[in-house]
Parts: structure tokens; C-alpha cells; sequence
């Protein structure tokens, strides 16, 4: 006789004989495992709910009183079983794609986005619940039978602990591409300042090539122009940019 711990799926709907089927975990198992409403799934879900019908889903035909078979919500793939590179065997919503509704965690209903891990104490809803029909997973284990919830908080726990590292993982990998990018900033930053100045030194140039000009085409002497050039070499020294702007022309004049 089968034992009554292990991983199990659980279907069952009013007037119908209940569903209790073993799934293989062993080293031996054949991974990975498909439940849907297809009749290809390896695990074929939604028959016994055909005749359960529900409000339907979509809010205005909801408000007109439309109704649905609850088997209709349940995806051809709604959630695969495998194992992973580890050899931890877990469960992802859909298979490629995600269902339609989403698979969730027994206890808290959180909809559960990414493979989720399965173990002694694990209890996931495979599809949505309504008028008394219902799917789920759950792994009993032995010491359960003494503390019913003991199994399912350390499973829970594995899993949280689980996500809490890859979103500590996901954080680092944010601090280091701002750190990245600030470097980049800060080189931009003094590239641009690099061609600043070459454009300062080259604009203070041709000012004193035209006021060079300027001063033989006005007959200043050579003295003169030495002391232009001395000049503006201090003051471009001094003040950079700046020098430029004072240079230029006024718009006014």
C-alpha cells in the first residue's frame, strides 16, 4: 500500500470522486513532468471541473451575469516539474510561456514568477480555486504527523532564503553598474574638460594672431605686441575659460 507521505497532486470538485496522484522524486525519476488541461500533459488536469461553472473572468461579461467552466481557466501547460543543474527537483509556472493565472504558494498565495523549489513541506496551488474546485502539490513529510506545519516553514523558509539571496545577487549587480557608470561619467566629465581646454588655448591663439594682425595693420610697434602677447598669457593662466569670454566681442558692439 502506498504511503501517505511524499509529493502528491490533489484535485477535487463537487460530486466528483477526488484525484490523489504520487509523483515520482527519486534519483530514477522521469523529469520533466507537465500538468495541464491538455491531453498530452503528463499530468492531465481540469476534467473533473468541467461542470463547476464560476463568474467569468472578464469584468464586463462578469457584470451581464456570464459564466465559465473553472477547467477553461486552466492552461494546456500550466506548471512543469524538473530538475534543476543542482539536482533539486522544482516547479515553474507554464512551460517556455507562462499560464494563463498563474501557479501560487499554498499559504500566502503569492504568485510565484520564477522555479520555485519543492521539498518535504512544500504545498503549491496549481490552479485557480472557485466553486469548490481546487488543484494543489503538497509533499507531507513524516514529521508532520506531529507538527503539521513544521515541513511547510522549512520549506517556506529554503524558498524565501532562496529569493533573498538572488535579489542581495541583483543589488550588488546594481551598485556596480552605477559605480560603472559614474566612472564612465567622470571620464566623460574629463574628456570634455581635455577638449575644453585645447579649445581655450586654441581660441586664446587666434586672438593673438588677430590682435597681432591688427596692431602691425595699425602701426603699433613690435614692443607693443610682445607686451599683448605677455599678457594674455597671464591672464589665460589664470583664469582659463574665463580669458575667452572676455575675449570675445560683445554681441551689443
Amino acid at each position: 500500500m502506498d504511503n501517505q507521505f511524499g509529493l502528491r497532486l490533489y484535485e477535487i470538485a463537487p460530486g466528483q470522486e477526488p484525484r490523489i496522484i504520487p509523483i515520482n522524486t527519486s534519483s530514477s525519476a522521469d523529469f520533466p513532468l507537465t500538468i495541464g488541461r491538455s491531453s498530452d500533459a503528463d499530468i492531465h488536469i481540469g476534467v473533473i471541473g468541467r461542470k463547476v461553472l464560476i463568474p467569468h473572468p472578464e469584468p464586463d461579461k462578469r457584470a451581464r451575469g456570464e459564466k465559465v467552466p473553472i477547467s477553461s481557466l486552466i492552461s494546456r501547460t500550466q506548471a512543469t516539474i524538473f530538475r534543476d543543474e543542482a539536482g533539486r527537483i522544482r516547479i515553474r509556472d507554464g512551460n517556455g510561456n507562462s499560464s494563463q493565472f498563474g501557479i501560487r504558494e499554498g499559504a500566502t498565495n503569492k504568485l510565484l514568477r520564477r522555479p520555485w523549489m519543492l521539498g518535504p513541506g512544500a504545498f503549491v496551488k496549481v490552479t485557480p480555486e472557485a466553486g469548490g474546485y481546487r488543484c494543489w502539490l503538497e509533499w507531507k513529510k513524516e514529521c508532520e504527523a506531529d507538527a503539521p506545519t513544521l515541513g511547510f516553514s522549512q520549506w517556506q523558509n529554503e524558498n524565501l532564503q532562496e529569493e533573498l539571496d538572488e535579489q542581495r545577487l541583483a543589488i550588488e549587480a546594481l551598485n556596480k553598474a552605477l559605480i560603472a557608470t559614474k566612472k564612465e561619467s567622470t571620464k566623460t566629465n574629463r574628456r570634455q574638460d581635455v577638449v575644453i581646454q585645447n579649445l581655450t588655448k586654441a581660441l586664446i591663439g587666434i586672438t593673438l594672431v588677430v590682435a597681432a594682425i591688427s596692431a602691425i595693420a595699425l602701426g603699433v610697434d613690435a614692443e607693443f605686441i610682445t607686451e599683448i602677447a605677455k599678457v594674455t598669457g597671464v591672464i589665460s593662466g589664470i583664469v582659463g575659460i574665463g580669458a575667452v569670454w572676455k575675449l570675445q566681442p560683445n554681441d551689443n558692439g
